[in-house]
């Protein structure tokens, strides 16, 4: 579990992380097609995670040159986290922010990857529509698995 992370965040994020891939948890959430909640599922998972978590968390992207023809010669967004204090959160669970981009980049070969606030319209650009039924339903799902956030949007 990441140390710079708050033990209450990092908690969250395993239980979270073991939640998003149960098939009787939150799986059975993912349209159809979809291929996971980090590949594809991002969106969706970000933006209940946001609305879940309210005020004090952000939807921030990670940026890199693959696919940079689309947008800015440079970068374009290539998958969506909710920041919550110095952390983030996403489908592997509670990161800090130079292990999110160290996994992007060795795992998922981006180059150069920059994480920063999302820009919704360079999400439109690049990214396919996000559902807002499956947003919708993840972000009662996430209320009623587990609870009120407050141990998160004090982080």
């Amino acid at each position: 579990m990441p140390r710079g992370c708050p033990r209450s965040v990092r908690l969250f994020g395993r239980d979270l992380k073991r939640w998003l891939y149960d098939p009787n948890g939150a799986w059975a959430i993912l349209p159809e097609g979809w291929p996971s909640w980090v590949s594809g599922g991002c969106w969706i998972l970000a933006r209940a995670l946001h609305e879940w978590i309210g005020k004090g968390s952000k939807v921030w992207a990670i940026y890199s040159e693959i696919g940079s023809d689309i947008l800015d010669p440079n970068i374009i967004p290539q998958h969506l986290v909710v920041k919550v204090g110095d952390c983030f959160l996403d489908g592997d669970g509670a990161s800090t922010e130079k292990q999110l981009l160290e996994r992007w980049e060795k795992e998922e070969g981006l180059r150069y990857p920059e994480l920063r606030p999302a820009s919704i319209k360079d999400l439109k650009e690049v990214m396919i529509e996000c559902p807002v039924g499956p947003t919708k339903d993840l972000a009662k799902a996430l209320q009623q698995t587990f609870g009120t956030p407050y141990y998160l949007s004090r982080s």
